[in-house]
Formats: C-alpha cells, structure tokens, sequence
C-alpha cells in the first residue's frame, strides 16, 4: 500500500468517527430534551392538583342569659336563651359561619321597665329577638350575663324551632307568676295556656317549677338542671361562637 492509498484510508476513518460523532451527539442531545420535558411534566402535574379541603360539618349551640337590676327585683328580671346553627370543617379547626337563630324571650307584647308581677293576669306575649332583648336591658341599664356557648345536640335545637313557632303563634299568653294548670296548657301547646320568661326556656326539656327564683338564679337553675345532662361536653365553652355573634360584651355567668 502506497503513502497516498494509507492517507486516503487514514482520511475516510477519520470522515466516519466524526459522523458516528455527530450521530452520537444529536442522540444525546434528543435524550437530554426529553429528560427535561419529562421533568417538566412531572412538575407540572404535581403542583397542578387541585387543594383538598376538609369536609363541612353542622354542629348546634346554646346560649343561656338573664338579666336584672342592681337587686334582682323579679320585676326588672329576665331568663332567655339562643340556639345556633353553625357550619364548619368537620375536623373543628377551621372558622365557623352562623347558618340560623332562634332566640326564646318571652315578655309581654306591652313591654314597659317594670313587669307586672302582684296580681298579674293573664296577657299577650311576644318572644323578642335577641337584638330587641339586649336593647330593652340597656334602655333600663340591665345588668346582662351569659353562659355557653355550649354545644348541643341536633334534636334540641330542632326543639327550640318548634317552640319558637309556637311562642310567635299567637296561641299561648304571658305572665309573670301563674298558676301551675295554666302552665301545663302552655306547655301542651294548648291555646289560652299562659306562662313566664323562665317557663318558657326550661319547656324545651320539661314541665317543671322554679319555685322563688328569677334573674340570673333562675337562668343558671334550669341551665344546671335541665339542659346540661344533654349538652355536649359540658365543661367545654364555645368563644368562636359568641364572637361571631357579637356577644363578646356580656360578661359570663357564675
């Protein structure tokens, strides 16, 4: 073989390496392409995933108030209460919305500062709103306490709605002391039946007498009696509740 023929040879060997080379490195460089819209993808569809919320839940509360003068007068005495519907994350940490209210606040539909207590009759009635309630304490500088909110079952809230309608029905009458058939008719829904602020509450759960109580003695009476054997954890407040309700202000029953 001639010098010329080994640098031909020598030519051709080296025109081939540096096709295979540019071979190889386009190969490489569509693999190195698709490693990076691999990983794109990847990372687009990881954080493409729509966000998980907690499922919502309704849950029931109640709050109970009374109030009264400097010296509790019965005259000048008041027993109520609130029921809520809340809704919120089921697993309870996230913020609450107030769905319903019903407020029980039985008084006379002619409502003056003193209430009619020796030789009271029989008269129509009117459950307030909760907001009207609040405006007559501080229009006589009542003195407001509160307890709750607590949480309740569903069946008493419920109960609470019923009540109301009857209450707002025109068929039951106000009095501040009654008697007690007067009361059982009331509380059997029963048209010409009468009955006061604290009966009108404790109805929710039983037929039942305070005796000499009124004010906030007799708000904490039925709360301690009636209603807390069916509250949910009892020993536990609500505050995220009252807030929402505006009911930061009154100061907590004893």
């Amino acid at each position: 073989m001639t010098t010329e023929e080994r640098l031909e040879k020598l030519e051709r060997e080296l025109s081939d390496v540096k096709r295979h080379s540019r071979y190889m490195s386009l190969a490489l460089a569509l693999c190195l392409g698709l490693l990076v819209v691999l990983g794109f993808l990847v990372f687009y569809r990881g954080n493409d995933k729509p966000e998980m919320t907690a499922p919502l839940a309704d849950r029931y509360y109640m709050i109970m108030f009374s109030s009264e003068d400097a010296l509790n007068l019965a005259r000048h005495s008041h027993t109520f209460a609130t029921f809520i519907k809340a809704r919120g994350p089921a697993d309870g940490k996230g913020e609450p919305e107030v769905i319903e209210t019903y407020t029980i606040s039985w008084l006379p539909k002619d409502l003056k500062e003193d209430l009619r207590i020796v030789f009271s009759k029989p008269e129509p009635g009117k459950n307030y709103t909760l907001e009207e309630t609040l405006a007559y304490a501080r229009k006589y500088n009542r003195k407001v306490k509160k307890w709750g909110a607590f949480e309740i079952p569903l069946w008493l809230f419920e109960k609470s709605i019923q009540d109301t309608t009857v209450l707002e029905s025109g068929l039951i009458l106000y009095i501040a002391i009654g008697t007690d058939e007067s009361h059982r008719k009331a509380y059997l829904g029963q048209a010409g039946g009468s009955k006061n602020c604290i009966h009108a509450v404790s109805d929710l759960i039983k037929f039942r007498n305070v005796g000499l109580n009124w004010g906030s003695p007799a708000s904490r009476l039925i709360l301690k009696e009636d209603f807390m054997p069916h509250i949910i954890h009892p020993e536990r407040t609500h505050s995220k509740i009252t807030a929402l309700l505006g009911l930061d202000w009154i100061s907590n029953g004893g």
